[in-house]
């Protein structure tokens, strides 16, 4: 469901596919008690990669939180985003 979400709002920048930037955005966060999207944290080969990484991240629905003895517990999520031009 994820990936499904990143490839549904996916958006390659134009300052990206001008500059011939491509490669991998690591990104890391943590799904909140409540299932919202907690920190988001970033690793890639430009700037722009990165704030479109977050911008996709960022518009994710609701997730079912995890669980740990039968209540809702954070949880670390880690996920890396692929830009590559065609």
């Amino acid at each position: 469901m994820m990936q499904k979400h990143i490839s549904k709002n996916f958006r390659y920048p134009e300052l990206a596919q001008e500059m011939g930037i491509q490669g991998r955005v690591n990104t890391t966060f943590i799904i909140k008690n409540d299932g919202t999207i907690g920190t988001i944290q970033k690793r890639g080969p430009h700037d722009v990669l990165e704030k479109e990484a977050v911008r996709i991240l960022s518009k994710l629905p609701k997730i079912t939180p995890g669980k740990q003895r039968g209540s809702a517990v954070k949880v670390s999520f880690a996920i890396p985003i692929t830009f590559k031009l065609q």
